[in-house]
């Protein structure tokens, strides 16, 4: 399963500028991706940038991952494993596996050509974004309301559950892992049990290997964190709060963030460009907005979905934005950004 470095979503663009860059306007996707019938949870976009697969909110039907081509727009595969709805989505570093969390406790691997499973790991609580180690040998996964554990994948007909140092988090809020995997950015939407001096609207950043909390990160605190995301390099800690405002700090050290601001309603998912010089956000309303991070500038903005925006992708080579919505619908848009 070993295979070409992670591109990461989590979990833009467009031709032309808007004449005012606080208005989202109206634009027309290159694709709309359908067949859902209900609103999507998951996204990811394979390593390759070839393929985008998406998971919906499925009660009452079995959860069905959805697997399209990005440059044709046509769907090549639908996989059914899970009972019920799809919670997260992670390629392999080879896209050649696809991992999903489902709500009915369990994180199922699939083969991507054929869709057929290949693994299934069982979990305490319903399992939030799987996040494949850069060898794809190995799963890290955060159950809901923690705690983290990691799986080897080495031998697919016999998964082996590792427990890590990270087990006795409890944050309560969003989670991601850095892209070479070594550390995990929680959120804390409620007063910590096990970490005394972290509040709502803090980050804390946190070794993988052993447990220890790096660094403690500020953020507002009369606001809910609803995502975070590092950059490509890892340099930087990006995160979407209920005050309608992106905040990026320093990933290695605590200190004062730059604070982006433009959107309407709070922020719903956020994503790096590959090089990292632009940030790309959604929000509640549907619309997406686009900063030069040089300059801190907004660059664009435009109404991506009629909907709730909950995923962000980028495919490799910074040519198109996936976006994904509880209007059961991804979308794809040309994405001309600056990367110097």
């Amino acid at each position: 399963m070993s295979g070409k470095p992670l591109y990461f979503l989590v979990c833009s663009f467009i031709v032309g500028f808007s004449a005012n860059p606080g208005e989202a306007m109206a634009r027309e996707p290159v694709y709309t991706f359908a067949g859902h019938t209900a609103g999507i949870r998951a996204m990811a976009v394979s390593p390759d940038g070839s393929l985008v697969a998406a998971g919906a909110t499925q009660y009452e039907k079995p959860g069905e991952i959805r697997i399209w081509d990005v440059s044709s727009g046509k769907e090549v595969k639908v996989v059914r494993i899970h009972p019920v709805s799809v919670s997260g989505l992670s390629f392999s570093p080879d896209g050649k596996f696809i991992a999903s969390g489902g709500f009915d406790n369990c994180v199922r691997v699939s083969d991507v050509s054929s869709g057929s499973e290949r693994a299934s790991l069982a979990c305490g609580a319903s399992p939030w974004e799987p996040w494949f180690l850069p060898d794809g040998k190995s799963l890290l996964v955060m159950e809901a309301g923690g705690p983290i554990v990691r799986w080897n994948l080495s031998d697919l007909n016999r998964p082996e559950k590792v427990p890590t140092a990270l087990g006795r988090l409890k944050p309560g809020g969003p989670a991601n892992a850095s892209p070479d995997r070594t550390r995990i950015a929680l959120g804390y939407n409620l007063l910590s049990k096990t970490e005394a001096d972290i509040g709502l609207g803090n980050i804390g950043v946190y070794d993988v290997a052993t447990g220890k909390r790096l660094y403690r990160i500020r953020g507002p605190e009369d606001a809910r964190i609803e995502c975070v995301v590092f950059s490509p390099d890892g340099r930087r800690i990006a995160a979407g709060y209920h005050d309608n405002c992106v905040r990026i700090w320093d990933a290695e050290k605590d200190g004062e963030p730059v604070i982006l601001t433009g959107p309407k309603d709070f922020i719903t998912c956020l994503a790096f460009s590959p090089k990292g010089n632009s940030l790309v956000a959604g929000d509640y309303t549907g619309a997406v907005f686009i900063w030069d991070l040089g300059t801190g500038k907004t660059m664009d903005t435009f109404r991506a979905h009629e909907d709730v925006l909950s995923c962000l992708g980028i495919t490799p080579n910074s040519s198109l934005l996936l976006t994904a919505s509880h209007d059961k619908t991804v979308k794809s848009w040309r994405m001309p950004l600056r990367e110097h």
